[in-house]
């Protein structure tokens, strides 16, 4: 399998801002940019293949191993960033795309990953991690989470698809992106019909698989949540907070 990573943003982000980067992608974490975290544990997974970083690719070079990496400069939001990189990979073939904030991800989080998708098949997947497995691991963390009958659920900052059924819904899916913290949003987002879907959802009385099966429906291709228990795949640096903790946390594994 491919994977992209997208590494884009601007100087407006607050955060970059703070600590004089570019953008969050270079943040940095114990002597080295944010980015090369979420790279080094890409390439030490051995489901992975070739790894494309869409980016300020100057910079990008400047900071991570050559060779080993392609890079690819900006073209617009996440999606069609996503897009331009897709176009470089075989469409054959089920893609992994992350994003650069997400320092704490280890080789052993994405390969869970690439073995639930071994086990079903669907044309897209998103992890979702209980709310007690990430405070669990991150005491105090906040995120923002979607309560389902099955449980609280946070999702992750990693999804896998499949290119040849997927790329048609690029306007969807940059309507989810912009309201991605907003979860009932996210559901007007997907057009999903019916008062009643939205007033169950919000009560937090549908299922996982009540989600997948409404979702599969309206987009017309096969959704599926992967229970994740590595809380690292969603946990990402928003706020000098998120910050401390990576530094914390890699510090700790070095």
């Amino acid at each position: 399998m491919n994977a992209i990573i997208l590494a884009g943003g601007t100087e407006e982000d607050k955060l970059a801002q703070k600590h004089g980067v570019r953008n969050k992608a270079f943040l940095p974490i114990n002597d080295l940019p944010m980015i090369a975290y979420v790279v080094d544990a890409l390439l030490r997974c051995p489901y992975i293949d070739e790894i494309i970083v869409v980016g300020p690719v100057e910079d990008l070079a400047v900071s991570l191993p050559q060779g080993q990496i392609r890079f690819l400069p900006e073209q617009g939001d996440p999606i069609d960033n996503v897009l331009a990189a897709t176009k470089l990979l075989p469409q054959d073939e089920k893609i992994l795309v992350c994003t650069s904030d997400i320092p704490m991800i280890t080789p052993e989080a994405l390969s869970s990953l690439f073995v639930a998708v071994a086990e079903r098949e669907a044309d897209i997947y998103y992890p979702i991690i209980r709310q007690d497995d990430c405070e669990e691991r991150y005491p105090g963390v906040k995120r923002t989470y979607a309560k389902l009958k099955d449980g609280s659920f946070t999702g992750g900052n990693v999804f896998i698809f499949n290119p040849q059924k997927v790329l048609h819904l690029a306007k969807v899916f940059k309507k989810l992106v912009e309201e991605r913290k907003r979860p009932v949003r996210m559901c007007l987002a997907f057009g999903l019909p019916g008062l009643m879907f939205i007033f169950r959802f919000a009560l937090g009385l549908l299922t996982v698989s009540e989600l997948e099966r409404r979702i599969s429906h309206i987009l017309n291709i096969t959704g599926a949540a992967i229970y994740c228990s590595y809380p690292e795949v969603g946990t990402d640096v928003d706020k000098d907070s998120d910050l401390d903790l990576a530094r914390r946390v890699l510090a700790a594994g070095s």
